[in-house]
């Protein structure tokens, strides 16, 4: 394979940084998902529909 590595310093990659923020947020949602969902099962809430 031929290819050339090239340095983007810093603010200068942006695509990158863009991607890595991308799963860390999208990591740190589905953590806090789980959390929710872990305190509202903690709840035993009981839902009555009345008519």
């Amino acid at each position: 394979y031929d290819f050339e590595l090239s340095y983007h310093p810093g603010k200068a990659n942006v695509v990158a940084d863009a991607l890595s923020r991308k799963s860390l947020h999208m990591s740190f949602l589905m953590a806090k998902e789980l959390e929710l969902i872990e305190e509202f099962r903690d709840l035993s809430l009981v839902c009555e529909l009345t008519t």
